[in-house]
Formats: C-alpha cells, structure tokens, sequence
C-alpha cells in the first residue's frame, strides 16, 4: 500500500507565463499533440483556426490584433462539425 506524507515540496518547473492552455482561445476545441500546442504557443489558436483565420488575415492578425467574429468562429466550427460527423457514416459492418 503506498502512503502519502503532506510534508513533500513539489517544484514548478518552468513559469507559469510558458503554460499552454488546454483548449484553443477562437473555437474552444482540445489542442491535441504537439503541433497544436506549437500553434497555440505562436498564434494562440489551434491548427485549425491557425489556417482558417490567421492565414487568411495574417497582417491585420499581426498589425491591427483582428480576430474573427464570434459568429465567424461558430460557422467555422459548424462547418468542421460536419465534415467530420462520423455519427451517420458507418466505416464497415460486422455480421
């Protein structure tokens, strides 16, 4: 059986300012795998609104702060919704 004591230190490594949040700051969708955790840390967004929004707009991204409409963002996710709406689609059938 293992015990825990209530004495131990725990050590941060790092500072809290590197953390990278768990969901994408645009369309609130989990950052899965590195590459996402490496668009958040340079766009703050995931992969997917790194393309869908920065790339498209990307000086007035950089020079102005602009950001999609909350609107935009939710046509966007619909859109994606969709296209990967497996709940419909069967990938083979066991008989």
């Amino acid at each position: 059986m293992r015990t825990w004591k209530r004495d131990r230190e725990v050590k941060v490594l790092g500072s809290v300012t590197d953390c990278v949040p768990f969901f994408c700051s645009l369309c609130k969708t989990a950052l899965l795998g590195d590459r996402e955790i490496e668009a958040a840390k340079r766009w703050g967004c995931c992969i997917a609104c790194e393309i869908d929004f920065y790339e498209t707009n990307r000086e007035r991204w950089e020079n102005e702060g602009w950001r999609p409409s909350v609107e935009e963002i939710e046509c966007r996710v619909a859109e994606r919704d969709a296209v990967f709406d497996i709940s419909t689609r069967t990938a083979f059938v066991i008989s």
